[in-house]
């Protein structure tokens, strides 16, 4: 019967109104998500599931964008056309679904056969699905269509590929996941390389983590020239730097835009990163001479100062940089003395930036050195390349006694920046009122000269408050406005003089007209307190909501000066409480983000919106949460603020409060029914913040938080809680159920993190906790071997006597006691022994085993691995190697084999001859080590001993009776071997056997 009335209503809607009310209708059911309407508006079998709004978007574009799963399976089901593009950015259901990160919707569409490699058109940016999660943060829906193989090399119309967009953004865990499926690590584009990207937006982690990956640092951006060191300099990366320069960089390549990265150390001020990249080898020029001068220079080598002559004064680095330049960068009076004596130009300008020495002088602080090339009569008005004097730089720098210097010397206190700024703007900006007071003194300055905001000196110094600044500036002659009578009013009001502002209002008078930055005169009462002058322009007719050039009332900007008064009479008089700035921002977020808690509670008292956020999704009761306001954050939850509100980074007010520490804020929250388990953007789960604070901990254990809910770097709270070594912590996480196994994106365990930091106590808890002992990580790494690694020898022997495997090895071949013999750990090898691990298994490695299986024959074993090669190793050969004889001896008693030999036929005395380790080729003698077995190159001890001219080891062998007539593959002998290195007294000794 329902079923029936509703199609009678649909019906009605047709016959009355006809198809384009019928559309509306479809569309107001499909927001509504009015399931039953939406079924009785297809069985009509005339409504076009796939009509249009006038955006361009389908019924399911508007499910998949808000995550309805049953209403999206509802209109599959009815024939909706999955990859319909829609207008505004050419984005599909599916497109719409990630960018949201609705993976159950995705999964719903991706089943369905959504089109997963379908990207946006390039007119419209170009993206795809893949792209827009990953731009989001929205790991497991980034993760989703990993699995769906969309490719992952595609770019968009900017150049962003999904590995850049993860980089650029910090996304550890999409970053590492792109790289596993297979994405091109270098895929390089016009915006450069993922590794560019990671060093330009300052994630260093993401950088570390894609040179470790392999990552090409040698790429260039062909637009611009730069390459990753020359960005690590620019943005002073020294970490990054340090990481390339190991990898031997190039170091003196010239970015297209810039200097090289040596010039553009100095140039910011960078000299630790400048010492280090000349320690590395960059050079101020090719030719060594020149390269050897600006050197000196640099390092005020004044035993040089004698090679300076007429000619020599005018060289430049390759970067075009004049000797003097470096000379006044680095302060060195010596060099600047010799270098002007010589003839140097005072004014010689960088090639690139148009800098002079006067002004890298008053940009490092020199003051000695500005004053010496001011009188050789350096040009005080040179401009750089961004229209910056040598006086704009000391104002910049905050440097009053050389800003000073140069106006005593005749600086020109009116030029203008390429952004319109003059000293005396920059000044007032600063709240530099000494200086102000110079420029104002000692010269005249043009004081109503716009800046590229349109705004004047005096203004900025109204809106900043610098109340005295304004004085000095409106005794000076500035003006408000350009008009004389409207210019008195303003001057009128802010100075407070209400007799001259009565003489001035007229039944006529425009009390709204602004100034060049949208202030009115109200604007400029409320911002100086003036509250006589606010009452006399309200009652005058005033407007109360006017809106300067950034959106900002009257009532904002009272708030923003704390006039508690002025917002009394402003609120009184009926101005409006929710009138956003351009940015979104409400009087009550004002007041909430100053921290003047009792004015954002008479806001609130009044009827200001509590609801209302910025465009960020910043509420009130976030910002009061991030603030640690108690008092504010109770008055928003008792005026019914909405608790679970997120911000565009998915964070709430509780997350912040937790994030902060703020116990009693967070119990509030929570007992007012604030949810625990709302994720961020990143996928960061509360619990993750909480991870090491017992308190807080508890308290979203106990409101239901999901344990086993992952952080943003894909690793579980638990397992932050472990990192930490926090026994009671992690006690708590096992105690409400959490997966103790959960492993991270390299599949490393808890109790794997426990063993590598040595944390013995939670070793303990995990184990009684029943953790797996033998999980291996993607490169087959166990608990087990990474107590080893670090030489945990407590956590060893309670993993032995837990049970864990001795016979596992890792992915270069390595088992507990492989490992344990390699790093010297006697303490460990011993229990290991004694447990029965195999003394004389050799350390596969899964590289060698397919080596093994594509080479056969001697020669091309010998050619892959060459004659250095070392091959697979049992213990006994890795602590005969690396002399570690103690434990020879140990792994000899208990019966290892002196006389197994490697995949390349090393045996444990060839590898201890090799490395000199006496001591242990004594044991290995004693132990009946064969002397004359050879490597598959034909090697023997003896051999080896000749080579690398061990005298004492040769005699050693000898005297064991070793055979010095045995030739290798290319009929070497150890005496030809001797020769051929020139080791005389193992020849004598060779040849003393041979008579």
């Amino acid at each position: 019967m329902k079923i029936m009335q509703r199609l009678l209503t649909c019906l009605t809607i047709i016959f009355l109104f006809g198809h384009q009310a019928f559309g509306k209708s479809w569309f107001v059911a499909v927001r509504a998500v009015d399931l039953k309407t939406v079924q009785s508006l297809i069985d009509t079998k005339k409504t076009k599931i796939d009509q249009l709004t006038k955006n361009g978007t389908t019924a399911l574009m508007i499910a998949a964008k808000r995550g309805h799963g049953k209403l999206v399976a509802k209109l599959l089901h009815a024939g909706a056309k999955l990859d319909l593009q829609e207008n505004k950015q050419g984005a599909t259901a599916l497109m719409l679904a990630a960018q949201r990160g609705y993976v159950e919707v995705m999964e719903q569409l991706i089943e369905a056969g959504a089109q997963v490699a379908l990207q946006a058109p390039k007119k419209k940016g170009g993206y795809t699905a893949l792209m827009l999660a990953i731009q989001q943060g929205h790991t497991a829906a980034a993760i989703r269509l990993i699995q769906a193989h969309v490719p992952l090399d595609v770019a968009a119309t900017n150049g962003d590929t999904p590995l850049i967009l993860a980089a650029k953004q910090g996304y550890r865990t999409i970053l590492q996941k792109l790289l596993t499926a297979g994405a091109d690590i270098d895929g390089y584009t016009e915006q450069g390389s993922p590794l560019m990207a990671a060093i330009k937006t300052g994630h260093m982690d993401i950088a570390m983590q894609l040179l470790a990956a392999g990552a090409r640092s040698d790429l260039i951006i062909v637009k611009t020239g730069e390459t990753a060191l020359s960005l690590a300099v620019l943005y002073g990366h020294e970490t990054i730097v340090d990481q390339l320069l190991e990898q031997g960089i190039i170091l003196n390549y010239q970015a297209t835009r810039r200097l090289s990265p040596l010039s553009e150390a100095l140039r910011h001020k960078n000299l630790s990163i400048a010492k280090k990249l000349i320690g590395a080898g960059a050079r101020f020029h090719l030719d060594e001479d020149i390269h050897k001068l600006c050197l000196a220079v640099f390092e005020d080598q004044s035993d040089l100062l004698g090679q300076l002559d007429k000619k020599t004064v005018h060289q430049l680095s390759d970067d075009g940089c004049p000797l003097l330049y470096y000379a006044a960068l680095r302060g060195h009076m010596k060099w600047v003395d010799a270098l002007l004596k010589q003839g140097a130009k005072v004014d010689a300008c960088t090639k690139r930036y148009k800098e002079s020495p006067l002004m890298a002088a008053v940009i490092h602080g020199h003051d000695a050195v500005v004053a010496r090339l001011v009188e050789a009569k350096a040009k005080l008005d040179l401009q750089d390349n961004g229209g910056y004097t040598p006086l704009m730089w000391a104002i910049e720098q905050g440097n009053d006694p050389i800003a000073l210097r140069l106006l005593q010397a005749g600086a020109n206190p009116n030029i203008q920046t390429s952004s319109k700024d003059t000293p005396l703007t920059m000044a007032v900006a600063r709240g530099q009122s000494k200086l102000v007071d110079q420029l104002l003194r000692h010269t005249k300055p043009k004081v109503s000269l716009r800046s590229h905001q349109a705004t004047t000196a005096l203004i900025t110094a109204v809106v900043q408050g610098h109340t005295t600044i304004a004085y000095q500036l409106i005794k000076a002659g500035a003006s408000f406005v350009n008009n004389k009578p409207v210019d008195a009013l303003f001057k009128a009001v802010y100075q407070n003089d209400l007799a001259l502002l009565n003489k001035l209002i007229r039944p006529k008078t425009n009390l709204n007209i602004q100034t060049s930055n949208g202030y009115t005169l109200l604007m400029v009462a409320a911002v100086a307190g003036h509250t006589a002058v606010v009452s006399r322009l309200i009652e005058a007719g005033a407007h109360l909501n006017s809106q300067n050039n950034r959106g900002a009332t009257p009532l904002i900007i009272a708030i923003k000066a704390n006039q508690q008064v002025v917002v009394d009479q402003l609120i009184a008089a009926g101005a409006d409480l929710n009138k956003k700035t351009a940015s979104g921002v409400t009087p009550l977020l004002q007041a909430t983000a100053m921290g003047y808690t009792d004015m954002a509670k008479q806001l609130i008292k009044a009827g200001g919106s509590i609801h209302m956020a910025n465009q960020k999704g910043v509420t009130p009761l976030i910002v009061a949460a991030l603030n640690g306001d108690q008092g504010l954050v109770a008055a928003l939850v008792e005026a019914g603020a909405e608790l679970n509100a997120t911000t565009h980074l998915g964070y709430t007010a509780l997350t912040y409060a937790v994030a902060k520490g703020h116990k009693a804020l967070v119990d509030k929250l929570i007992d007012s029914g604030a949810d625990p388990n709302v994720p961020t953007a990143a996928g960061e789960s509360l619990l993750g913040y909480a991870a090491t604070d017992l308190s807080l901990l508890d308290a979203l254990l106990q409101a239901g938080a999901k344990v086993d809910a992952p952080t943003a770097g894909n690793e579980t709270p638990f397992m932050r809680a472990v990192v930490a070594g926090n026994v009671a912590a992690v006690e708590r996480f096992i105690a409400a159920g959490v997966e103790v196994d959960q492993a991270n994106v390299h599949q490393v365990t808890p109790l794997m993190q426990a063993a590598w930091k040595g944390h013995l106590n939670i070793v303990k808890v995990l184990i009684a906790a029943k953790a797996d002992l033998d999980i291996q990580t993607i490169e087959g790494d166990t608990a087990l071997l990474c107590a080893i690694q670090n030489g945990h020898f407590e956590i060893v022997q309670v993993l032995l006597a837990a049970g864990a495997s001795l016979r596992l090895a890792n992915h270069q071949g390595f088992t507990p006691i492989i490992q344990a013999a390699k790093m010297g750990h006697l303490s460990i090898v011993q229990p290991l022994i004694a447990g029965g691990a195999s003394l004389n298994q050799l350390g596969k490695s899964k590289l060698a085993a397919v080596v093994n299986v594509q080479m056969q024959g001697q020669k091309i074993v010998q050619t892959l691995f060459g004659v250095d090669a070392i091959g697979e190793l049992t213990p006994l050969m890795y602590a005969a190697q690396y002399n570690h004889h103690a434990i020879v001896n140990a792994l000899l008693r208990a019966g290892a084999d002196p006389n197994v030999s490697s995949n390349v036929g090393n045996t444990a005395l060839i590898l201890a001859v090799k490395n000199g380790s006496k001591e242990s080729i004594q044991l290995l003698l004693e132990a009946g080590a064969c002397l004359d077995i050879q490597t598959h190159a034909g090697y023997t001890a003896l051999m080896w001993a000749a080579k690398k001219g061990h005298d004492a080891i040769l005699k050693q062998l000898l005297a064991a009776g070793a055979n010095i007539n045995i030739t290798n593959q290319w009929q070497e002998t150890a005496l030809t071997l001797a020769t051929q290195k020139g080791h005389q007294s193992i020849i004598e000794a060779l040849n003393q056997v041979k008579i």
